[in-house]
């Protein structure tokens, strides 16, 4: 079937993109590095200045390394490595400077924290282990006076401080990584929550577009099915002739519903056959050449007509079974439908498709077309039996008209002409030629043979099909050129003329109608006067003598009486 494309909008909304935890630890490490960069340089300035050399070069070198894994293209892991080992390092360098009294514990406690946020829970743990140990170890080395403090200005404590301090470290740290771990297992379920409600709104999406597009399809579709039946009414009513009717109801189908076969079948005059008439596959046409016919069986019994289930349809109190039209090769569906007017069966209206289906709609669209084809094709008969009709009355009346007209002439043409002075009668004779294409009802323009050479112009006086006279005009150049205006008054003078001269004979065969019933009552009144049978008789004779302007007129009796006493008069 043939179906449009639903129409595209022009504003599209673009796809969702789920939450990526690796693509925002990529951005988080990048801008951590960066800004660690831009934020460490004012304070590492100062700190370089008053540093020892060592201290200094490890600060200069941790700030070297960052720039380095910031910018290059390196994996994501080493990046992230880095950062750990520099925040590692800043506070291993800050507790061997300046022990418990320095800055460790944040460096630490960033150690631990990052890790928990660039790599997972096993790794904070991990990191705040190694805090743990380094500052133990540290500590210890300290307390036992193996390891000296950079800044000897700085004491380095008792082992109850180094304990408070470790103790402070893990409890911090350790709440500050559980916390990071609940955030981060209530934001991966929350993410997948997101990322299921964006499937749900994604599938929803598509099926409302799926909707949509199969409304629209159905919305167009029903449009051409109205189209369709608008267009075959708009033919219909534009013909009367049953030929071009069928040819304009099949192209209809092929190409305004996108059916590939269509065909028509009209049943004989008895009514026994239903002949394929109308279709447009070449297939079709062979089996049209062929003369192809279903066989009508009327009444309810069931008979042997093919393999497939016959067809059956009600017409009045007649039921007419057909077997189904032949599926043409490469169709799927073949529909076959009633051509019906009133209680009477036309035909059958065959259409196959190469589609798998048909909706129902376009089922009762196509039964609209055949009740309008059945329409069309009694009014095409009955306007072509009414002009048939029509024919038949006016060869009759052109018949009685011309049988008139011959008892009108005189034996010998009438005919008169007009000089611009006087009127004159004419019995001038035309030329085999012109009387033949006058007697065609032409109107014909030549130039006189005679001396006095002249154009004419001559039309005939036309009435109901028949010649009655004829009546022109001429000019005395005999290179005049008739235009055609002057034809068609010509043309219009003469139908007038006719109209005028067949009104004045039915004036005057009424008037002698009238004449003669007049003459009809007078005798017969003039007979009622007496009841005497010889008086009758002598007054009819003498009437009927007196009326016709007779010479002798005579009644005969069959009578016993003998032939001298007949009346005669």
């Amino acid at each position: 079937m043939m179906d449009n494309p639903a129409p595209e909008s022009n504003t599209e909304t673009p796809p969702l993109s789920p939450f990526s935890y690796e693509q925002w630890r990529e951005t988080l490490i990048r801008a951590l590095l960066r800004g660690t960069l831009v934020f460490a340089l004012p304070i590492l300035i100062p700190e370089i200045i008053d540093a020892t050399p060592v201290i200094a070069s490890i600060y200069i070198a941790a700030y070297l390394i960052i720039a380095a894994v910031a910018f290059a293209p390196l994996p994501y892991w080493l990046r992230a490595g880095t950062f750990l080992a520099i925040a590692y390092g800043l506070g291993l360098s800050n507790l061997l400077e300046e022990g418990l009294y320095g800055g460790s514990r944040l460096f630490f406690l960033e150690f631990a924290v990052i890790a928990a946020i660039l790599f997972t829970q096993r790794a904070a743990r991990n990191a705040i282990i190694a805090s743990v140990l380094t500052i133990a170890l540290v500590g210890g080395l300290v307390l036992t006076g193996r390891l000296a403090l950079v800044n000897e200005q700085i004491p380095p404590g008792s082992l109850a401080i180094w304990v408070s301090f470790t103790l402070t470290f893990i409890l911090l740290t350790a709440v500050i990584v559980i916390g990071l771990g609940m955030f981060r297992r209530e934001f991966d379920l929350s993410r997948q929550r997101t990322q299921e409600s964006i499937e749900l709104l994604r599938l929803e999406r598509s099926r409302l577009e799926e909707r949509v597009s199969d409304r629209t399809r159905a919305l167009e579709r029903r449009n051409v099915n109205l189209q369709a039946t608008t267009r075959l009414s708009q033919l219909i009513s534009q013909t009367r002739d049953e030929n071009v009717i069928l040819d304009q109801v099949v192209q209809l189908i092929t190409e305004q519903l996108g059916h590939e076969h269509a065909g028509i079948f009209l049943l004989d005059e008895m009514g026994e056959y239903a002949i394929l008439r109308v279709t447009n596959t070449e297939a079709g046409k062979a089996l049209a050449k062929e003369r192809y016919q279903l066989r009508a069986i009327r009444g309810e019994f069931t008979f042997e007509l093919s393999e497939e289930e016959p067809l059956k349809y009600r017409a009045g109190n007649e039921t007419y079974q057909f077997s189904p039209p032949t599926l043409l090769e490469s169709m799927h569906i073949n529909i076959t439908l009633p051509i019906m007017a009133g209680n009477q069966l036309l035909g059958l209206l065959n259409t196959q498709s190469a589609a798998l289906a048909i909706e129902t709609e376009e089922q009762s669209v196509l039964q609209t077309i055949a009740d309008q084809l059945a329409i069309s094709l009694e009014n095409a008969r009955l306007f072509s039996q009414l002009q048939t009709q029509l024919r038949e009355i006016e060869q009759l009346a052109g018949q009685s008209v011309q049988e008139a007209w011959k008892k009108v002439g005189t034996g010998t043409p009438i005919g008169y002409q007009y000089d611009r002075i006087q009127v004159m009668p004419s019995g001038e004779k035309f030329p085999a030629e012109i009387t033949n294409e006058l007697l065609e009802g032409k109107p014909v323009t030549y130039v006189t043979s005679d001396e006095t050479r002249v154009s004419r112009l001559v039309a005939p006086i036309m009435l109901r099909g028949h010649v009655l006279g004829i009546i022109g005009y001429e000019e005395n150049d005999p290179g005049h050129v008739w235009e055609s205006d002057s034809i068609a008054l010509l043309e219009t003078i003469a139908s007038q003329v006719g109209l005028t001269l067949e009104n004045t004979r039915l004036i005057a065969e009424a008037q002698q109608r009238a004449q003669q019933e007049q003459l009809i009552g007078e005798v017969t009144s003039s007979m009622r006067e007496t009841l005497d049978m010889d008086t009758v008789l002598q007054t009819a004779i003498r009437e009927m003598r007196r009326s016709f302007g007779l010479k002798e007129a005579e009644i005969r009796l069959h009578t016993n009486k003998p032939a001298s006493e007949i009346v005669q008069e």
